[in-house]
């Protein structure tokens, strides 16, 4: 699952992405370039509003990770 700030593609996006293990997810951050830091034009607070709504997509009791 992408989220994205509507109409904003470019900006980036957060992504939840079901793992092989049972009840275990990733949590892609994909909102700028690591090597250049380059933040897509998006800011603190789209980028948190963003992350709130990843997290209200977790399933409840499943495993996280972080990659990105």
């Amino acid at each position: 699952m992408r989220i994205y700030i509507k109409g904003q593609h470019d900006k980036g996006y957060f992504e939840l992405v079901k793992d092989e293990e049972p009840e275990f997810y990733s949590v892609h951050f994909k909102t700028g370039n690591a090597d250049t830091h380059e933040l897509y034009g998006s800011t603190k607070e789209e980028r948190k509003i963003l992350f709130q709504e990843l997290v209200k997509a977790i399933p409840e009791g499943a495993k996280v990770s972080t990659w990105g």
